[in-house]
């Protein structure tokens, strides 16, 4: 349950809907944060969907929380791209 977890935590959570300017994530039962537009993506966007469709899993950043209004800050917990591992070769490793 979100309220047990503790902020700053990362979790997955479910795109229910999508406005204009976000996307709304849904990380607990009846809790949901916003993720912003410009959090989604460093261009510029027609909609959110172009990136995020509604029903997609996302991992966030809970930054937030108030139960009482079963809301959450949210930050969008960008997936690690272009990474380069170093590797050898045979000839390389010498043994």
């Amino acid at each position: 349950m979100l309220r047990e977890r503790r902020v700053a935590s990362d979790v997955d959570a479910t795109v229910p809907r999508m406005m204009p300017y976000g996307a709304f994530a849904r990380v607990s039962s009846g809790i949901e944060g916003l993720i912003h537009v410009s959090d989604i993506a460093s261009r510029h966007l027609a909609t959110p969907t172009e990136v995020v469709p509604p029903g997609e899993v996302l991992r966030v950043r809970v930054v937030a929380i108030d139960p009482s209004r079963g809301v959450c800050r949210t930050r969008y917990v960008k997936p690690q791209q272009n990474v380069m591992y170093e590797t050898r070769t045979a000839s390389d490793a010498n043994v």
